[in-house]
Formats: structure tokens, sequence, C-alpha cells
């Protein structure tokens, strides 16, 4: 009979590791699908911050692009100023000379 209580002891010990390593095997899958689940979203948000950076990118070379008209189109009345100058300097020298020249 003792040997029969043995078993039986055994047995129920066997029974409970086999319980424990049934719900750690559901655990150890559960867990399994969550690191694939994030690995996945991983994935997609590496994608997505590589697309963020190449439009970012492509904003700041837009931006070089728009400064640089910019530069052009504020230049621009200074040249027509200098111009302007330039001009009224040459017909009062050509009017001066003009009238020396008539006198």
């Amino acid at each position: 009979m003792s040997d029969n209580c043995s078993n039986c002891v055994q047995a129920k010990m066997l029974d409970k590791v086999d319980e424990r390593v049934s719900k750690l095997e559901e655990k150890c899958e559960i867990l399994q699908d969550k690191v694939a689940e994030t690995e996945r979203n991983s994935a997609v948000n590496e994608d997505r911050t590589k697309s963020l950076f190449k439009m970012l990118n492509e904003i700041k070379d837009s931006i070089k692009i728009i400064a640089n008209k910019l530069e052009a189109l504020e230049s621009k009345p200074g040249q027509n100023w200098n111009e302007l100058i330039r001009t009224i300097i040459v017909v009062g020298a050509t009017a001066a000379i003009t009238y020396v020249i008539k006198k």
C-alpha cells in the first residue's frame, strides 16, 4: 500500500507539473504572437520613419529653392534702383554736355 501511495503522490505531482507546463506553453505562444506583432509594427514604423525623412528632405530642398528665388526677387528692386540712378546720371551728363556744346 505504501508503494501505491507513493505512486499517487508522484502522479499528483506529475499532473501539477504537466498543468504548469501547459500553462507556460500557452503563455509562450501568447508572448510569441505579441513579439511577432511587435516586429511587424516595428517594420511598419521604420518604413513610415524613412518616408517622413524623405518628405522632410524634399521639403528642405524646396525651401532652399524658394529662398534662392526670394533672394533673386529681393535683389531686383536694388538692381532697378541702380539702373535708374545710372540712367539719371547719364541723362544729366548728356544734358550738361549738350548745354555746354550749344553755348
